[in-house]
């Protein structure tokens, strides 16, 4: 990604970070916010390198992902490494769902 288009992706990012917070509050943490946001915007779609972004530790990452996927349904584990524990992920009909008001 070239640095200009990261920019562009990193401002989509935080305004849906912020909007998601605002209307879904009550179901996502900010990290599940983020993930959601992150792989909507383009930012990012895998767990290591939203880890890495954001300071976040990885485990904290993923264990977000697992909530995420399993309990929510809002992304699908696409990929995993079962070495680093990085997860690929993508959105589903029920992440799209909750990004809604934030398109």
């Amino acid at each position: 990604m070239t640095p200009e288009r990261l920019v562009e992706a990193e401002a989509r990012f935080e305004t849906m970070v912020a909007r998601l917070l605002d209307d879904q509050a009550n179901e996502l943490t900010p990290l599940a916010a983020g993930l959601l946001a992150a792989s909507h915007s383009g930012y990012c779609s895998d767990s290591h390198t939203f880890s890495k972004r954001l300071g976040v530790e990885h485990a904290l990452v993923i264990r977000e992902c697992v909530m995420l996927a399993d309990q929510l349904g809002a992304i699908r584990v696409e990929r995993k490494n079962e070495r680093s524990q990085r997860m690929v992920f993508s959105l589903t009909d029920a992440g799209l769902e909750m990004l809604g008001a934030v398109r």
